[in-house]
């Protein structure tokens, strides 16, 4: 019991030094994320607080989680005319321009520190996306004034450069296990094959998830306090259901979020 009342003290405790450090931001003129950084740091095992964390399957449901509602968020928050406007850039940034990014970064690697090529490629593709989180956060909430154009793409590019830097990882991480495509079930062809799928069902699922919400809120009065509850798991539910079935999750909660977002209904 003590231990448990211990993580729930030190977990408010955490909550409440994040967020007294944007005070600090806006005083010192330092991006929020830096300074929600520097709160990890000085709890972390490294600094004074030294908590040792280092639970990677919580971690990975954690950052899964929190990426979901973010790119969910986005996509409710992003205008279709802007969507329409910014669609061939930001998609030709976030497939062409991850991989001409993976592609650079394991060449230096590569050339330069003698990795191991496929090994250089993973860690390329784990740096090739830019975070949706921090992109949203300074261009809406720091008040970022760039020509619309540029800042449509930007939003946009950020919020489906996701899929593709996973699956690039993916791709990598299993062509690293299997010692190259001989050892890949299905061989080269697995690769074309696995990005039609990924991304295939994760965009059905998602057009097919916004409009059975948009249908649902058109027709069913929940109490008040219910609709972002019923939101968000609902979403979840998306995200979950794309990942089951092989497909992006992470591109199926941001189209749902879209259609959601872009519909008119009573609860909004």
């Amino acid at each position: 019991m003590d231990s448990t009342n211990q993580l729930i003290f030190f977990c408010g405790l955490l909550l409440c030094a994040a967020i007294f450090a944007s005070f600090l931001s806006r005083r010192i003129g330092a991006p929020l994320l830096v300074t929600f950084l520097g709160v990890g740091i000085l709890f972390g095992e490294d600094g004074p607080g030294g908590i040792v964390f280092n639970d990677v399957p919580l971690s990975y449901l954690a950052c899964s989680f929190a990426l979901a509602v973010i790119l969910y968020d986005g996509g409710i928050h992003t205008p279709m005319k802007n969507f329409r406007q910014a669609l061939r850039p930001a998609v030709i940034l976030a497939s062409v321009g991850v991989m001409v990014t993976t592609s650079i970064v394991a060449l230096g690697m590569w050339w330069f520190l003698g990795t191991d090529p496929l090994y250089a490629l993973l860690l390329g593709s784990l740096v090739a996306s830019t975070d949706a989180a921090a992109v949203f956060l300074l261009l809406r909430q720091q008040g970022i004034k760039l020509k619309p154009m540029v800042s449509n793409t930007l939003e946009l590019e950020s919020g489906v450069n996701d899929p593709m830097a996973i699956f690039l990882a993916l791709t990598f991480t299993g062509l690293t296990l299997a010692g190259g495509f001989a050892g890949m079930d299905g061989g080269v062809w697995s690769v074309p094959a696995g990005f039609v799928q990924q991304f295939g069902i994760g965009a059905a699922l998602g057009i097919a998830g916004g409009r059975t919400l948009t249908f649902f809120y058109d027709r069913v009065a929940l109490e008040l306090g219910l609709n972002p509850i019923f939101a968000l798991a609902a979403g979840l539910l998306i995200f979950g259901a794309a990942n089951i079935l092989g497909g992006s999750g992470f591109l199926a909660v941001y189209l749902a979020g879209l259609i959601l977002g872009n519909h008119a209904y009573r609860a909004k």
